[in-house]
Protein backbone atom coordinates (compact mmCIF):
# COMPACT_ATOMS: atom_id res chain seq x y z
CA UNK A 1 0.00 0.00 0.00
CA UNK A 2 1.25 3.12 -1.15
CA UNK A 3 -1.02 5.77 -2.02
CA UNK A 4 -4.44 6.34 0.21
CA UNK A 5 -7.28 7.95 -2.25
CA UNK A 6 -9.93 9.53 -0.80
CA UNK A 7 -13.24 10.95 -2.34
CA UNK A 8 -15.94 13.30 -1.85
CA UNK A 9 -18.58 14.44 -4.15
CA UNK A 10 -21.51 16.77 -3.67
CA UNK A 11 -24.05 18.27 -6.11
CA UNK A 12 -23.02 20.26 -8.77
CA UNK A 13 -22.58 24.01 -7.64
CA UNK A 14 -22.16 23.23 -3.76
CA UNK A 15 -18.15 23.96 -3.99
CA UNK A 16 -17.95 27.28 -5.23
CA UNK A 17 -14.00 28.82 -7.18
CA UNK A 18 -13.97 30.79 -3.59
CA UNK A 19 -14.63 27.43 -1.58
CA UNK A 20 -11.89 25.17 -3.68
CA UNK A 21 -9.26 28.38 -3.05
CA UNK A 22 -10.13 27.76 0.83
CA UNK A 23 -9.98 24.15 0.64
CA UNK A 24 -6.24 24.48 -1.20
CA UNK A 25 -5.30 27.35 1.23
CA UNK A 26 -5.86 25.18 4.15
CA UNK A 27 -3.08 22.49 3.38
CA UNK A 28 -3.65 19.47 0.67
CA UNK A 29 -1.14 17.24 2.32
CA UNK A 30 1.85 17.94 -0.16
CA UNK A 31 3.38 20.49 -1.72
CA UNK A 32 2.28 21.12 -5.24
CA UNK A 33 4.77 22.27 -8.40
CA UNK A 34 2.18 21.54 -11.20
CA UNK A 35 -0.88 23.02 -11.46
CA UNK A 36 -3.49 21.92 -14.45
CA UNK A 37 -6.91 23.68 -15.03
CA UNK A 38 -9.73 23.93 -17.51
CA UNK A 39 -9.69 28.02 -17.43
CA UNK A 40 -6.00 28.56 -17.26
CA UNK A 41 -2.45 26.80 -16.89
CA UNK A 42 -4.81 24.13 -19.50
CA UNK A 43 -1.61 22.34 -20.64
CA UNK A 44 0.03 22.75 -16.69
CA UNK A 45 2.48 24.90 -15.67
CA UNK A 46 4.52 25.97 -12.30
CA UNK A 47 2.12 26.62 -9.64
CA UNK A 48 2.71 29.71 -7.91
CA UNK A 49 0.82 29.72 -4.71
CA UNK A 50 -0.37 32.78 -3.94
CA UNK A 51 -0.54 34.37 -7.29
CA UNK A 52 -3.34 30.92 -8.86
CA UNK A 53 -4.94 30.72 -4.96
CA UNK A 54 -6.20 34.30 -5.51
CA UNK A 55 -6.91 33.40 -9.28
CA UNK A 56 -9.00 30.33 -8.13
CA UNK A 57 -11.17 31.97 -6.32
CA UNK A 58 -11.91 34.31 -8.65
CA UNK A 59 -12.61 31.84 -11.49
CA UNK A 60 -16.23 30.86 -13.03
CA UNK A 61 -17.14 28.22 -13.78
CA UNK A 62 -14.01 25.81 -12.84
CA UNK A 63 -14.56 22.23 -13.96
CA UNK A 64 -11.67 20.77 -13.31
CA UNK A 65 -7.97 21.47 -11.52
CA UNK A 66 -5.36 19.72 -10.31
CA UNK A 67 -2.52 19.95 -8.41
CA UNK A 68 0.55 17.64 -8.53
CA UNK A 69 4.54 17.49 -7.95
CA UNK A 70 6.88 16.66 -10.15
CA UNK A 71 6.19 13.26 -10.81
CA UNK A 72 2.62 13.10 -11.76
CA UNK A 73 0.81 10.27 -11.62
CA UNK A 74 3.50 8.25 -9.55
CA UNK A 75 3.19 11.49 -6.45
CA UNK A 76 0.44 12.83 -4.25
CA UNK A 77 -2.59 14.52 -6.21
CA UNK A 78 -5.70 17.00 -5.64
CA UNK A 79 -8.14 16.85 -7.62
CA UNK A 80 -11.17 18.49 -8.16
CA UNK A 81 -13.74 17.48 -10.99
CA UNK A 82 -17.12 18.56 -11.94
CA UNK A 83 -19.42 16.56 -14.00
CA UNK A 84 -22.84 18.13 -14.78
CA UNK A 85 -23.90 15.45 -17.04
CA UNK A 86 -23.73 13.02 -13.94
CA UNK A 87 -25.16 15.79 -11.84
CA UNK A 88 -21.92 15.75 -9.16
CA UNK A 89 -18.35 17.63 -8.26
CA UNK A 90 -15.87 15.86 -6.22
CA UNK A 91 -12.60 16.33 -4.81
CA UNK A 92 -9.52 13.58 -4.29
CA UNK A 93 -6.48 13.79 -2.42
CA UNK A 94 -4.18 10.97 -3.56
CA UNK A 95 -1.57 11.21 -0.47
CA UNK A 96 0.78 8.62 1.28
CA UNK A 97 -0.82 6.49 3.49
CA UNK A 98 -0.53 8.39 7.52
CA UNK A 99 -1.14 11.57 6.14
CA UNK A 100 -4.60 13.02 7.54
CA UNK A 101 -5.58 15.57 5.02
CA UNK A 102 -8.57 16.39 5.16
CA UNK A 103 -8.37 16.96 8.98
CA UNK A 104 -11.12 15.80 10.98
CA UNK A 105 -12.54 19.69 11.36
CA UNK A 106 -12.22 19.85 7.27
CA UNK A 107 -13.89 16.83 6.53
CA UNK A 108 -16.96 17.39 9.61
CA UNK A 109 -17.49 20.59 7.73
CA UNK A 110 -17.22 18.84 3.98
CA UNK A 111 -19.75 15.69 5.11
CA UNK A 112 -21.81 18.41 7.08
CA UNK A 113 -22.69 20.81 4.04
CA UNK A 114 -25.97 20.89 2.17
CA UNK A 115 -25.56 18.55 -1.17
CA UNK A 116 -22.79 16.45 0.31
CA UNK A 117 -23.63 12.60 -0.89
CA UNK A 118 -20.33 10.26 -0.40
CA UNK A 119 -17.00 10.06 0.86
CA UNK A 120 -15.07 7.11 0.52
CA UNK A 121 -11.06 6.50 1.78
CA UNK A 122 -9.35 3.11 -0.08
CA UNK A 123 -6.12 2.07 -1.53
CA UNK A 124 -5.51 4.17 -4.46
CA UNK A 125 -3.81 1.37 -6.59
CA UNK A 126 -6.50 -1.09 -5.62
CA UNK A 127 -9.22 1.62 -6.84
CA UNK A 128 -7.32 2.13 -10.37
CA UNK A 129 -6.88 -1.29 -10.89
CA UNK A 130 -9.91 -2.62 -9.98
CA UNK A 131 -11.59 0.13 -11.69
CA UNK A 132 -9.56 -0.26 -14.98
CA UNK A 133 -11.18 -1.01 -18.05
CA UNK A 134 -8.62 -0.53 -20.87
CA UNK A 135 -6.75 -3.44 -21.89
CA UNK A 136 -3.82 -1.61 -23.14
CA UNK A 137 -3.30 -0.09 -19.69
CA UNK A 138 -2.75 -4.08 -18.79
CA UNK A 139 -0.05 -4.20 -21.66
CA UNK A 140 1.52 -0.74 -21.33
CA UNK A 141 2.15 -1.68 -17.79
CA UNK A 142 2.91 -5.65 -18.31
CA UNK A 143 -0.07 -6.83 -16.45
CA UNK A 144 -1.80 -10.16 -17.22
CA UNK A 145 -5.44 -9.73 -18.54
CA UNK A 146 -6.08 -12.95 -19.55
CA UNK A 147 -8.33 -14.82 -17.27
CA UNK A 148 -10.57 -11.48 -16.57
CA UNK A 149 -14.04 -11.28 -18.38
CA UNK A 150 -14.38 -9.09 -21.23
CA UNK A 151 -17.34 -6.95 -23.05
CA UNK A 152 -17.46 -5.17 -26.22
CA UNK A 153 -16.57 -1.42 -25.90
CA UNK A 154 -19.71 0.01 -27.54
CA UNK A 155 -17.87 3.34 -27.89
CA UNK A 156 -14.45 2.61 -29.06
CA UNK A 157 -14.70 -0.74 -30.56
CA UNK A 158 -13.18 -4.35 -29.70
CA UNK A 159 -13.30 -5.27 -26.16
CA UNK A 160 -12.80 -3.82 -22.80
CA UNK A 161 -12.58 -5.53 -19.10
CA UNK A 162 -15.81 -6.02 -17.82
CA UNK A 163 -15.34 -4.62 -13.99
CA UNK A 164 -18.82 -4.53 -13.49
CA UNK A 165 -18.54 -7.21 -10.42
CA UNK A 166 -14.96 -6.28 -9.03
CA UNK A 167 -15.20 -5.70 -5.69
CA UNK A 168 -13.27 -2.26 -5.53
CA UNK A 169 -14.09 -0.71 -8.69
CA UNK A 170 -15.92 2.66 -8.76
CA UNK A 171 -18.68 3.57 -11.01
CA UNK A 172 -19.44 7.04 -12.30
CA UNK A 173 -23.18 7.60 -10.99
CA UNK A 174 -25.60 9.94 -10.63
CA UNK A 175 -24.81 12.10 -7.89
CA UNK A 176 -21.41 10.49 -7.11
CA UNK A 177 -19.00 8.11 -7.21
CA UNK A 178 -20.28 4.88 -6.30
CA UNK A 179 -17.98 2.43 -4.88
CA UNK A 180 -17.27 -0.41 -1.75
CA UNK A 181 -14.01 1.07 0.05
CA UNK A 182 -12.09 0.95 3.35
CA UNK A 183 -14.22 3.95 4.80
CA UNK A 184 -17.23 5.51 3.55
CA UNK A 185 -19.73 8.27 4.16
CA UNK A 186 -23.15 8.52 2.82
CA UNK A 187 -26.08 11.07 2.72
CA UNK A 188 -27.89 13.21 0.39
CA UNK A 189 -28.23 12.04 -2.79
CA UNK A 190 -27.14 8.34 -1.94
CA UNK A 191 -30.59 7.77 0.09
CA UNK A 192 -32.47 8.37 -3.21
CA UNK A 193 -30.89 4.74 -4.47
CA UNK A 194 -30.34 2.99 -1.19
CA UNK A 195 -32.32 3.45 1.34
CA UNK A 196 -30.90 4.89 4.90
CA UNK A 197 -32.02 1.98 6.38
CA UNK A 198 -30.55 -0.56 4.34
CA UNK A 199 -26.93 1.19 4.44
CA UNK A 200 -27.29 1.59 8.54
CA UNK A 201 -28.26 -1.67 9.02
CA UNK A 202 -25.65 -3.60 7.22
CA UNK A 203 -23.99 -5.92 9.27
CA UNK A 204 -20.71 -7.51 8.40
CA UNK A 205 -18.71 -4.59 8.88
CA UNK A 206 -16.29 -2.97 12.38
CA UNK A 207 -18.37 -0.19 12.34
CA UNK A 208 -21.91 1.31 11.16
CA UNK A 209 -22.74 4.80 12.75
CA UNK A 210 -25.20 7.24 11.76
CA UNK A 211 -24.10 10.13 13.05
CA UNK A 212 -25.85 13.37 13.98
CA UNK A 213 -26.24 15.15 10.40
CA UNK A 214 -28.14 12.05 8.78
CA UNK A 215 -24.72 10.67 7.20
CA UNK A 216 -24.33 7.03 7.39
CA UNK A 217 -20.40 5.88 8.03
CA UNK A 218 -19.39 2.62 7.40
CA UNK A 219 -16.03 1.27 8.22
CA UNK A 220 -15.51 -2.46 7.22
CA UNK A 221 -12.54 -3.26 8.78
CA UNK A 222 -10.64 -1.01 11.22
CA UNK A 223 -7.27 -1.55 8.91
CA UNK A 224 -7.26 -1.17 5.66
CA UNK A 225 -4.20 -4.22 5.32
CA UNK A 226 -7.31 -6.47 7.19
CA UNK A 227 -7.68 -10.02 5.34
CA UNK A 228 -11.25 -9.70 5.57
CA UNK A 229 -11.34 -6.72 3.56
CA UNK A 230 -12.00 -7.86 0.46
CA UNK A 231 -15.17 -10.15 1.41
CA UNK A 232 -16.68 -7.86 3.18
CA UNK A 233 -16.19 -5.11 0.02
CA UNK A 234 -18.59 -8.33 -1.38
CA UNK A 235 -20.63 -8.48 1.30
CA UNK A 236 -21.54 -4.60 1.26
CA UNK A 237 -21.78 -4.87 -2.34
CA UNK A 238 -24.65 -7.13 -2.65
CA UNK A 239 -26.59 -6.04 0.52
CA UNK A 240 -27.16 -2.87 -1.42
CA UNK A 241 -26.99 -4.23 -5.44
CA UNK A 242 -24.05 -2.45 -6.13
CA UNK A 243 -23.63 -4.34 -9.76
CA UNK A 244 -27.13 -3.89 -10.13
CA UNK A 245 -27.18 0.09 -9.59
CA UNK A 246 -24.11 0.23 -12.03
CA UNK A 247 -25.46 -1.14 -14.74
CA UNK A 248 -28.64 0.71 -14.82
CA UNK A 249 -25.87 4.05 -14.37
CA UNK A 250 -26.83 5.67 -17.85
CA UNK A 251 -30.31 4.94 -17.82
CA UNK A 252 -30.35 6.76 -14.19
CA UNK A 253 -28.27 9.20 -14.91
CA UNK A 254 -30.68 10.50 -17.99
CA UNK A 255 -33.11 11.56 -15.59
CA UNK A 256 -30.31 14.56 -15.06
CA UNK A 257 -32.29 17.40 -16.19
CA UNK A 258 -29.10 19.83 -16.54
CA UNK A 259 -26.82 18.19 -19.13
CA UNK A 260 -23.62 19.27 -21.13
CA UNK A 261 -24.95 17.38 -24.23
CA UNK A 262 -28.55 15.79 -25.08
CA UNK A 263 -27.99 12.37 -26.99
CA UNK A 264 -30.90 10.42 -28.56
CA UNK A 265 -31.41 7.52 -31.03
CA UNK A 266 -33.20 7.49 -33.75
CA UNK A 267 -33.48 8.16 -37.89
CA UNK A 268 -32.80 11.58 -38.82
CA UNK A 269 -32.88 14.13 -42.11
CA UNK A 270 -29.63 13.55 -42.90
CA UNK A 271 -28.64 9.77 -42.72
CA UNK A 272 -27.96 9.75 -38.62
CA UNK A 273 -29.02 7.35 -36.41
CA UNK A 274 -28.22 9.52 -33.75
CA UNK A 275 -28.13 13.39 -32.82
CA UNK A 276 -25.76 14.93 -30.10
CA UNK A 277 -26.99 18.45 -28.73
CA UNK A 278 -24.21 19.73 -27.26
CA UNK A 279 -24.82 23.62 -25.31
CA UNK A 280 -22.67 26.28 -25.31
CA UNK A 281 -21.41 29.39 -23.70
CA UNK A 282 -21.17 33.01 -25.62
CA UNK A 283 -17.44 31.95 -26.60
CA UNK A 284 -18.36 28.24 -28.06
CA UNK A 285 -17.28 26.59 -24.69
CA UNK A 286 -19.37 23.42 -23.84
CA UNK A 287 -21.99 24.45 -20.61
CA UNK A 288 -24.57 22.70 -18.89
CA UNK A 289 -27.88 23.91 -20.41
CA UNK A 290 -28.92 25.99 -17.80
CA UNK A 291 -26.21 28.00 -18.77
CA UNK A 292 -26.26 27.89 -21.83
CA UNK A 293 -26.58 30.65 -24.39
CA UNK A 294 -26.52 28.52 -27.96
CA UNK A 295 -26.07 25.13 -29.03
CA UNK A 296 -24.78 22.93 -31.68
CA UNK A 297 -26.54 19.82 -32.92
CA UNK A 298 -24.91 17.13 -34.43
CA UNK A 299 -25.92 13.70 -36.58
CA UNK A 300 -24.06 10.50 -36.62
CA UNK A 301 -24.22 7.31 -38.19
CA UNK A 302 -23.43 3.78 -36.40
CA UNK A 303 -19.96 3.99 -36.26
CA UNK A 304 -20.01 7.75 -34.70
CA UNK A 305 -19.20 9.48 -37.69
CA UNK A 306 -20.42 13.32 -38.19
CA UNK A 307 -22.81 13.07 -41.06
CA UNK A 308 -23.84 17.37 -40.38
CA UNK A 309 -24.06 19.49 -38.29
CA UNK A 310 -25.31 22.91 -37.25
CA UNK A 311 -25.05 25.62 -35.08
CA UNK A 312 -28.43 26.17 -33.38
CA UNK A 313 -29.89 29.83 -32.60
CA UNK A 314 -29.00 31.59 -29.60
CA UNK A 315 -30.97 30.79 -26.77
Amino acid sequence: MGFLLTTICFDIDVISSSRLAEIIANGIGFDPSRLISDVFLKNGGKYQKKIHLNRIAKSKDISSLRLETIDGEDGPLFEFISLPTWGFQSIHWKLKAGIQVPDNELWKNLIEMDGFNAGYVADADDVFWQSEENISTYELFGKNHNSFPKIKDEVFGGDKIDILKNPGARYIFPGMWLQASWKMWFSGKVFKYIPKYQLSSFSDADKVVVLPNDVVYIELCSNLTDSMLRQRQISFREWVGMSELAAQANQLGAEITDPVFDIAEGVYPHGGVRKITQWLDNHGKPIRKSKSKKSKIFELDQKGKVLWSEEGKSL
